[in-house]
């Protein structure tokens, strides 16, 4: 009967978690214009623009056309709004996963440099109870 009551304890446990945001930082939804340069699985360099979906201050989600490995190392920058103006500084990101779409895939990538591309703000995480006890 312990295992029983064990078992079911921790799968509360588990569903419990599933629903929490478990990240250490806000994500915001903002739509920047990007331009994203690395290698393919196949080993290709690739530069492609697109845009994120959503950014904090370790990381970012984005389209892209190309096929990244998990692990694979990519350059992000910037584009500013003018055609003229060149783009941000790139800084270093590591491709964490990614999940095929209709037309590319989507991928999420975690900041490997200091520095600042997006020069927003971010909201404080609020740590829960459990996380304060």
């Amino acid at each position: 009967m312990d295992d029983i009551m064990t078992t079911a304890s921790y799968w509360k446990y588990l569903s419990r978690l599933v629903g929490e945001d478990r990240r250490k930082e806000k994500r915001v939804l903002l739509v920047y214009p990007i331009e994203v340069h690395g290698f393919d699985r196949h080993g290709k360099f690739f530069c492609e623009r697109t845009t994120t979906s959503n950014i904090s201050a370790e990381g970012c989600r984005f389209h892209l056309q190309a096929e990244v490995e998990l692990g694979a190392i990519v350059a992000v920058s910037v584009l500013r709004s003018q055609a003229s103006a060149p783009a941000t500084r790139a800084l270093l990101y590591q491709i964490v996963w990614t999940e095929p779409q209709e037309n590319g895939r989507e991928a999420g990538a975690c900041k490997l440099q200091e520095g600042d591309l997006w020069q927003v703000v971010f909201p404080e995480r609020v740590a829960k109870p459990s996380e304060t006890e």
